[in-house]
């Protein structure tokens, strides 16, 4: 009896992002909140800062960042200047990283 594991069903589906397309949103949205919300503006870039560090230190998903920053520059202005306005407010591995990419 002790061998006898019940069978696990999910009980939902879960959609997870894409991390690379996440962390550049987080820096987006960092830019776009009103003005009396600095407090999660600062969250939002240090989050977005922590996950693409992780991802460029795992050369395996580093793709995943051209691809988002690609996917971004096809949506116009609109879409990356804030990211990159976000980006200054990075640190700088990330942030040279990142513009490295952009620079190509």
């Amino acid at each position: 009896m002790d061998n006898i594991r019940p069978e696990v069903k999910p009980l939902f589906d879960v959609m997870v992002p894409n991390p690379a397309r996440f962390a550049l949103h987080k820096l987006f949205a960092s830019q776009k909140r009103p003005k009396g919300q600095e407090a999660e503006s600062i969250k939002d870039i240090r989050q977005a800062d922590q996950l693409l560090d992780f991802l460029i230190a795992h050369s395996s998903r580093s793709y995943d960042i051209v691809e988002a920053w690609g996917n971004l520059h096809r949506r116009g202005k609109k879409w990356w200047a804030p990211v990159q306005a976000a980006l200054s407010r990075c640190n700088d591995p990330v942030r040279h990283r990142i513009l490295a990419r952009d620079a190509r």
